[in-house]
């Protein structure tokens, strides 16, 4: 640890000589993420559309990625590799889609929550309030500060626009000089303070140390982050849904178990992968046009 309690040097800083490898997979995955927003307008339904995505990445014969993760939500309903279920889109459904890469041994995240056709009023709010977290907590990924800076920026915005940080999930550091498969690692950066309620994926609780641990590390040039706001637009704790996969799914990646919120209510989510320098944060999944 470092002497503020946090976590330091274990962050996994980038070395210099990986920037660049770092950046063209950004570039990558942002074009992805592209293709999947101008895409979904003329999609019917969510297989179809991972499958569209999916199409478009195995075409770029120049840069086939050593490992390639497609994740879709649709309205209450938390991100996931799942997609079994055959119903359509529906006008105005929030539709979340991620999209985690790697390629040459550089791993980046992007996300967006995208709306199908004419969005209710309260949901273009809750994606609107949600992208402007992911701003804020952008803003705070500076050299000297801590993770507990960003949690509190993203915290704020969302609770300003009148929305409820979630309670499961985090953003995280990602490994980039090391062979680990599972490139995600702490210091952990949450949506807002945890409480009792907080979860992982799998259901269970976040270790109060580790909290403790991720809120206190500082920020230092090099290191390599994935934000990842997540918003509900009331208060509504998030359930488990136990359904079972239906069958001739084996091919696809699974993650069970679902998350969803309990009484309905929709969720957002936006990522974006940055790379801390000491001028303040690079965002590497930034679409071209806007760097």
């Amino acid at each position: 640890m470092n002497e503020s309690g946090g976590i330091g040097s274990s962050s996994y800083p980038c070395a210099a000589s990986s920037i660049e490898s770092l950046s063209a997979a950004g570039r990558i995955a942002a074009d992805i993420m592209t293709f999947a927003r101008e895409t979904l307008p003329h999609i019917m339904s969510p297989v179809q559309f991972r499958n569209a995505i999916d199409g478009y990445v195995r075409e770029q014969k120049a840069c086939q990625p050593r490992w390639l993760s497609i994740g879709l939500g649709v309205n209450d309903r938390y991100i996931n590799n799942v997609w079994y279920e055959p119903e359509p889109f529906l006008e105005g459904d929030v539709v979340k889609v991620e999209i985690g890469i790697e390629i040459a041994g550089k791993y980046v995240e992007v996300a967006e929550t995208l709306i199908f056709g004419v969005g209710r009023q309260e949901d273009e709010a809750l994606v609107k309030g949600t992208a402007y977290a992911l701003e804020a907590g952008i803003a705070k990924a500076l050299p000297g500060g801590r993770i507990v800076d960003m949690t509190n920026a993203i915290e704020r915005s969302l609770l300003d626009f009148g929305l409820v940080p979630s309670p499961f999930g985090a953003g995280h550091a990602i490994r980039q000089d090391d062979e680990e498969p599972d490139k995600r690692t702490h210091p952990w950066i949450f949506n807002a303070i945890p409480t009792s309620q907080a979860r992982w994926a799998d259901g269970t609780s976040f270790d109060a140390r580790e909290i403790d641990d991720s809120l206190n590390t500082s920020l230092e040039a090099g290191m390599c982050l994935a934000i990842e706001p997540c918003a509900l637009s009331f208060f509504d704790v998030p359930v488990q849904d136990t359904r079972q996969v239906s069958d001739g799914t084996g091919a696809m990646q699974l993650r069970l178990p679902f998350w969803r919120s309990e009484s309905g209510g929709r969720i957002a989510k936006f990522v974006h992968t940055l790379l801390i320098r000491e001028d303040g944060p690079l965002v590497l999944t930034q679409p071209s046009k806007e760097r």
